[in-house]
């Protein structure tokens, strides 16, 4: 398993160590480690499309999604571009 979901906080492997977060995903935003603090939004998801940073540049799309995902699907889609893809 690569990564644990719980209360919308993606946690390395199995884990619920706090310390072990890897991002926060709030408010349609997703956050460094345990921050919701502006500066450490790594991207923004807005109407399908996940931006870069905290930007709606459209110039900054990562991916879109079409269709509704759960956040362990987001999750899944957002590791594969980012380290796969």
């Amino acid at each position: 398993m690569l990564y644990n979901i719980a209360e919308g906080k993606v946690y390395k492997g199995t884990s619920t160590y706090s310390g072990d977060i890897v991002m926060n995903i709030k408010d349609g935003k997703i956050y460094k480690n345990t921050s919701t603090y502006s500066g450490d939004v790594i991207a923004t998801i807005r109407d399908g499309k996940v931006f870069t940073g905290t930007s709606s540049y459209s110039g900054d799309i990562a991916f879109s999604i079409k269709g509704d995902v759960t956040i362990e699907e987001f999750v899944a889609i957002w590791y594969t571009i980012k380290y796969i893809y």
